[in-house]
């Protein structure tokens, strides 16, 4: 019975590094009348989170605020 090779290691696995990179998370905030707090909310999450932005896919749902949410949004976060 004969032994099968020896194989190398790929170089993840001698870096550690991840050859894939990271997964695209989607964030959903809905919101209505809630401008000032969608705002702060999102300023964190991109911000203090850490996760590389192209990887976030960020959603605001406003449900026909009256306070001007969704222009604040559309302005603050043209992204």
């Amino acid at each position: 019975m004969s032994t099968p090779p020896a194989q190398t290691p790929s170089p993840d696995a001698v870096t550690g590094a991840h050859a894939d990179p990271l997964p695209v998370v989607s964030i959903v905030f809905l919101a209505y009348n809630r401008c000032e707090a969608v705002t702060t909310s999102l300023r964190q999450m991109l911000d203090e989170s850490g996760y590389p932005a192209d990887r976030l896919e960020v959603i605001v749902v406003d449900n026909a605020s009256t306070d001007d949410t969704a222009e604040v949004v559309a302005r603050d976060f043209p992204q």
